[in-house]
């Protein structure tokens, strides 16, 4: 809580950049499914489709959460 307390902006940068990145993952799924095959070092498209379905509806959620 002290850090938090002391180091609120670059806690305020690093969620936003978490919502952001969300929501360029959301909206974006030509640039997602790009940035998949990168990392992963792959061409195999029905993978990354399928990678990308799963991560959209069960992993990253709409919303933030609020606790």
């Amino acid at each position: 809580r002290p850090y938090a307390e002391s180091q609120r902006p670059v806690l305020q940068r690093y969620i936003d950049a978490i919502v952001q990145g969300t929501s360029k993952l959301k909206s974006d799924r030509e640039f997602a499914a790009t940035a998949l095959k990168t990392r992963l070092k792959t061409d195999d498209d029905a993978m990354v489709s399928g990678l990308y379905d799963f991560y959209v509806q069960r992993v990253f959620p709409s919303l933030p959460c609020t606790a």
